[in-house]
């Protein structure tokens, strides 16, 4: 039986869809997604599920119950407690031709379908659903602005995860040590996180320069000297994501250069948030960034953040290119990647916009001071 909260969710998430499809006109919705991060999430928003394995479809006519349809026999028995699709509402096996049968079925002589990010989904499915009497209607635009504004019921599971990428944080200050590996540091942050519950965890570490450019962990030993740059990137329990990334200076003398970095970093960080309000565009986000890197005389490494939901990014990169109006209850990781002349430097935090006032910092804690000495006199 799921939960009353679930219920209410899953209720106000289908009456958002609907509307999207009445809206648009559309005669149903089908989406495919795979299962890596930051590519589930189409089937992931409509079916409440973290996908395990391959590729899996999501199909649903306005008013009803949506219908999912997964590779595996096996996959029945992950479903019953990972999702709130109906039993019935559920097929596994030979998916294409279970998708084409949705289609069929339909009873409009063409009916209008919308698909998002149709350039993701292989040239072989696409060939095979653009040959039905179906009409194919990209809503890629219109199911993220959607999802852009968070209920309270999401809020609350990317607050869970902030506050466990927080805790994951104190724990690698408690264990770091000269000598320790990257390996040994990142592998014993997977395991903390998993242990309460994460999920598709991208922790990922940088030891050496550049440090702005965060990497896979490498069996390399951290020096005395080095900086070991921490991103905990990761689906909280309940699947909803988040992001902390803090730089830890091993000693206060060897790089100086990286130290004035990380006060541009944060100076970018608080320009954005001052243009991160309701009404603005995530572009805005981006320049304020940019212009404060730009005034010290240094450049942006490569991006300035994304968006976070129940998949990683949730379709929206912080870019001059993005457009899209900033809504009330956003989650926006700000990550000001900074480079000068002689060093670089990665940072970041996880927001939440406000219809009013300030974005909340979800993972605003341990921003004083990057000196391990400062961190481990803070965290016991």
């Amino acid at each position: 039986m799921l939960h009353e909260s679930i219920l209410k969710e899953k209720a106000a998430r289908f009456g958002k869809i609907d509307k999207m499809m009445l809206d648009l006109g559309l005669d149903a919705i089908l989406f495919t997604s795979t299962a890596q991060p930051a590519y589930q999430v189409l089937v992931k928003y409509v079916a409440a599920t973290t996908l395990r394995t391959r590729r899996a479809f999501v199909f649903k006519e306005p008013g009803k119950e949506p219908c999912l349809t997964l590779p595996m026999g096996g996959d029945k028995n992950k479903i019953l407690n990972n999702s709130w699709i109906d039993i019935e509402s559920l097929y596994l096996g030979n998916m294409l031709p279970t998708v084409l049968g949705f289609i069929e079925k339909l009873p409009q002589r063409v009916p209008r379908i919308g698909w998002a990010n149709p350039g993701e989904i292989p040239s072989e499915i696409s060939k095979e659903l653009e040959g039905t009497k179906a009409e194919f209607i990209d809503v890629t635009s219109a199911f993220t602005m959607l999802r852009a504004n968070k209920s309270d019921y999401e809020i609350e599971l990317t607050q869970k995860a902030s506050d466990l990428s927080i805790e994951s944080f104190e724990d690698l200050v408690r264990r770091i040590e000269p000598g320790k590996t990257e390996w040994e540091l990142v592998g014993g942050a997977i395991g903390f996180l998993a242990e309460r519950g994460a999920e598709d965890l991208l922790i990922l570490a940088q030891s050496k320069k550049p440090f702005a450019f965060i990497k896979s962990p490498l069996n390399i030993p951290l020096g005395e000297t080095d900086i070991f740059v921490y991103s905990a990137e990761f689906a909280g329990p309940g699947g909803y994501w988040t992001q902390i990334i803090r730089p830890v200076f091993m000693d206060r003398v060897t790089h100086p250069d990286a130290y004035e970095i990380w006060k541009v970093a944060l100076e970018a960080e608080n320009a954005a948030v001052d243009v991160a309000r309701p009404g603005r565009r995530i572009c805005d986000i981006h320049y304020a960034i940019d212009s404060v890197i730009k005034k010290h005389g240094m450049i942006m490494s490569y991006w300035a953040g994304h968006g976070m939901g129940c998949d990683l990014g949730d379709g929206i990169d912080i870019s001059p290119e993005n457009e899209m109006e900033i809504l009330p209850n956003m989650v926006l990781t700000l990550q000001p990647s900074v480079e000068s002349s002689t060093n670089s430097l990665l940072y970041g935090n996880t927001y939440l916009t406000k219809e009013n006032g300030d974005p909340v910092n979800l993972t605003g804690k341990y921003m004083d001071t990057p000196f391990f000495d400062d961190l481990r006199s803070i965290i016991k």
